[in-house]
């Protein structure tokens, strides 16, 4: 059952972070320096958050999707409040980052005191208060892939939706490869080493023995998990879907991925003798036949046009929802990385960019292009780690493959390079021109302490 509560709290205490993915908005709530609030905080409870900053007020009302084992919450969106609306604590039971419960009514008045701020003033009706959200569900679909361009974030999307709605030995992380099969992902005999029982019971020295046992793959480890604990939601979370040849990778569990709108497999399969027998021996229910349950999640993460990828018929993937990640989103994320070559500073944001436009000139596909999270922060940590960051992976992305037909033809025009076009010939260029190998033009940034070291070569 929910309980309710109001959380007066202080911004340097309570880290908020605020994640929109997929048109779903949720928070992490952590405690900073101080013993954690939340203890007594359980799914599906609501919060009413009241800041005790300058911006005195109510600012959000959540509803908590999980308590990490330490000093974070995991909530949802019920609403937000675009400015941050007063109420007076009259009998002043207000404490600073401490969670004041309060009954179901009061929650309700609570929230219309709120909600009557919001409206015109002869506006007197009310809006219903829905507190009956369905526990134990995600707004996520169950077989999901996400895709984009190199650099568009598939997998951080994945892993912070990941952290925020599984514990950690709540999902599995699987990443496929050209030679992945059948028998890894489900599982297969391989040796083990045994200890001679009898050698036990009569005091002698234990002899190791091979034997051939079932040691079950990812999916059938997850799938156990689910199936043991119905009320708790597990995830088989894949990277690089089609590295493999994902249709024969999951067999005849591909019938499984059509589920119901309770996520349970329409058609059920029967187990393999050698798995029937697995799952007998580990107790779990209906050995015989393998039905996916509404609790296990399917996500992958994919690119269609990288080097190497296995194609997808359209019957399999017309059992997945597709959700695409643009070239462009998330790009504010990384801030303004710069880096500076023999004084010129350049912006990687309008670097990368003014690349695409040149890949896009030549009808490459959008897949191919650069997204802003190709690099990471962390290769901006110096400038000179940033110039050879850029050289090793983009440039060499580029010659290696987006660009590699037309090496030759334009595409490295700017380079000044009056010989064969080499790889060690772009970089060369790209040491003594940065940017303006491609058309772009340096920036000009005022020097401070956080930008220092793009303002020089070190």
């Amino acid at each position: 059952m929910s309980k309710y509560f109001i959380f007066p709290y202080t911004s340097d205490s309570i880290f908020i972070s605020r994640t929109e993915s997929g048109g779903r908005i949720t928070y992490t709530l952590s405690a900073q320096d101080i013993e954690s609030p939340f203890s007594c905080l359980s799914s599906d409870d609501f919060i009413l958050g009241y800041c005790l900053g300058a911006t005195r007020g109510f600012c959000f009302v959540l509803k908590v999707i999980r308590r990490d084992s330490g000093n974070k919450i995991f909530a949802e969106k019920v609403f937000e409040i675009g400015k941050h609306l007063f109420l007076s604590d009259k009998d002043g039971k207000f404490t600073s980052n401490v969670l004041l419960e309060i009954s179901y009514q009061e929650y309700v008045d609570f929230i219309k005191s709120l909600i009557a701020q919001l409206l015109p003033e002869n506006d007197s009706e009310l809006p219903t208060i829905n507190t009956s959200i369905k526990s134990n569900q995600i707004d996520y679909p169950f077989n999901r892939i996400v895709m984009g361009a190199p650099g568009t974030g598939k997998s951080k999307r994945l892993s912070d939706n990941r952290e925020v709605f599984f514990d950690d030995d709540h999902y599995e992380r699987v990443t496929f490869y050209p030679t992945y099969s059948f028998s890894q992902f489900v599982g297969s005999y391989k040796p083990t080493m045994e200890t001679n029982q009898d050698d036990e019971e009569n005091g002698n020295n234990r002899r190791k023995t091979v034997t051939y046992s079932f040691i079950p793959g990812p999916f059938i480890r997850i799938y156990q998990k689910a199936l043991a604990s119905p009320k708790e939601n597990f995830l088989l979370l894949i990277e690089e879907l089609n590295r493999a040849n994902a249709p024969a990778v999951f067999g005849d569990l591909f019938q499984l991925l059509d589920r119901d709108i309770n996520g349970t497999s329409k058609y059920p399969i029967s187990a393999s003798e050698d798995l029937r027998k697995f799952l007998n021996e580990h107790n779990t229910p209906h050995p015989e036949t393998l039905i996916i349950p509404g609790n296990m999640y399917i996500w992958a993460s994919m690119n269609n046009a990288d080097q190497g990828v296995f194609p997808l018929d359209t019957a399999f993937k017309r059992r997945w929802s597709n959700e695409y990640i643009g070239i462009n989103d998330g790009e504010s994320e990384l801030g303004d990385l710069v880096f500076n070559v023999n004084g010129d500073v350049f912006s990687w944001n309008s670097f990368r960019k003014a690349i695409n436009a040149l890949l896009l000139k030549r009808n490459v596909n959008e897949d191919k292009l650069l997204g802003p999270f190709f690099v990471e922060p962390s290769d901006f940590s110096s400038n000179t780690k940033a110039i050879n960051t850029i050289k090793a992976k983009v440039l060499m992305y580029l010659y290696e493959d987006a660009a590699r037909q037309w090496r030759n033809s334009g595409f490295f025009a700017d380079c000044g390079i009056t010989g064969p076009i080499t790889y060690n010939e772009i970089c060369k260029a790209f040491d003594t021109h940065g940017g303006r190998i491609f058309g772009i033009d340096p920036i000009t940034i005022e020097p401070h302490a956080d930008n220092e070291f793009s303002l020089d070569n070190n």
